[in-house]
Protein backbone atom coordinates (compact mmCIF):
# COMPACT_ATOMS: atom_id res chain seq x y z
CA UNK A 1 0.00 0.00 0.00
CA UNK A 2 1.34 3.42 -0.95
CA UNK A 3 1.84 5.81 1.96
CA UNK A 4 0.57 9.36 1.66
CA UNK A 5 2.73 12.19 2.92
CA UNK A 6 2.09 15.87 3.36
CA UNK A 7 4.78 18.24 2.18
CA UNK A 8 6.37 20.98 4.25
CA UNK A 9 6.50 23.79 1.67
CA UNK A 10 9.05 25.90 3.51
CA UNK A 11 11.57 23.08 3.87
CA UNK A 12 10.78 21.41 0.54
CA UNK A 13 11.01 17.93 1.98
CA UNK A 14 8.50 15.22 2.77
CA UNK A 15 7.34 15.20 6.35
CA UNK A 16 4.69 12.98 7.85
CA UNK A 17 2.04 14.80 9.82
CA UNK A 18 0.92 13.37 13.19
CA UNK A 19 -1.66 10.58 12.88
CA UNK A 20 -4.58 12.80 13.95
CA UNK A 21 -3.77 15.30 11.18
CA UNK A 22 -3.91 12.83 8.29
CA UNK A 23 -6.77 13.02 5.84
CA UNK A 24 -8.08 15.34 3.15
CA UNK A 25 -9.23 17.96 5.69
CA UNK A 26 -6.17 17.92 7.92
CA UNK A 27 -4.97 21.29 9.13
CA UNK A 28 -1.22 21.88 9.16
CA UNK A 29 0.14 22.82 12.55
CA UNK A 30 2.50 25.69 13.23
CA UNK A 31 4.81 26.28 16.13
CA UNK A 32 3.96 29.14 18.44
CA UNK A 33 4.76 32.48 16.81
CA UNK A 34 5.07 30.93 13.34
CA UNK A 35 2.47 31.21 10.56
CA UNK A 36 0.60 28.02 9.66
CA UNK A 37 1.99 26.12 6.70
CA UNK A 38 -0.18 25.90 3.57
CA UNK A 39 -2.32 22.78 3.43
CA UNK A 40 -1.21 20.44 0.64
CA UNK A 41 -3.54 17.65 -0.43
CA UNK A 42 -2.44 14.68 -2.48
CA UNK A 43 -4.75 14.40 -5.50
CA UNK A 44 -4.70 10.59 -5.40
CA UNK A 45 -6.09 10.73 -1.89
CA UNK A 46 -8.51 13.57 -2.67
CA UNK A 47 -9.95 12.08 -5.87
CA UNK A 48 -9.65 8.38 -5.08
CA UNK A 49 -10.74 6.56 -8.26
CA UNK A 50 -12.78 9.52 -9.53
CA UNK A 51 -11.72 11.88 -12.30
CA UNK A 52 -13.88 14.75 -11.01
CA UNK A 53 -14.93 16.16 -7.64
CA UNK A 54 -17.22 19.01 -6.67
CA UNK A 55 -16.18 21.66 -4.15
CA UNK A 56 -18.47 24.02 -2.26
CA UNK A 57 -17.11 27.52 -1.65
CA UNK A 58 -19.27 30.30 -0.19
CA UNK A 59 -22.46 28.73 -1.46
CA UNK A 60 -21.13 28.10 -4.98
CA UNK A 61 -20.27 24.69 -6.43
CA UNK A 62 -17.00 24.32 -8.32
CA UNK A 63 -15.91 21.35 -10.42
CA UNK A 64 -12.30 20.13 -10.19
CA UNK A 65 -11.34 17.51 -12.73
CA UNK A 66 -8.29 15.66 -13.96
CA UNK A 67 -7.79 15.92 -17.72
CA UNK A 68 -6.59 13.15 -20.03
CA UNK A 69 -3.15 14.79 -19.86
CA UNK A 70 -3.16 14.61 -16.03
CA UNK A 71 -3.67 18.35 -15.50
CA UNK A 72 -6.22 19.90 -13.13
CA UNK A 73 -9.02 22.17 -14.30
CA UNK A 74 -11.26 24.11 -11.90
CA UNK A 75 -14.55 25.47 -13.32
CA UNK A 76 -17.59 27.11 -11.78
Amino acid sequence: MKSTAFFNVTERKKTMMPEQNKGPLAKPSAEEGQPALPLILDTERLFGNAREIHLSHRGEIYRLRITSQQKLILTK
